[in-house]
């Protein structure tokens, strides 16, 4: 967990130099069960549900070889 915590600073550096659009809007559907796990991780690590949403989403893109918070 403490990897976590490290990358969510990371990611909360990255997004004060190059931050998400404000015209983008995302929806997903969660069910309550991953919703309840989502709320609880991110309240033990100190960030919001978005920005833990929004850390996931850029972990994935990663994945693949792209900045999500470069990329246009």
């Amino acid at each position: 967990m403490s990897q976590m915590r490290e990358d969510l600073s990371d990611l909360q550096i990255r997004e004060k130099s190059f931050p998400w659009p404000s015209d983008i809007v995302l929806g997903s559907r969660v069910a309550k069960p991953m919703k309840a796990r989502l709320t609880k991780l991110s309240m033990s690590q100190g960030v919001s549900e978005s920005q833990l949403i929004r850390f996931l989403i850029a972990r994935g893109l990663e994945t693949y070889g792209l900045d999500g918070l470069k990329a246009k």
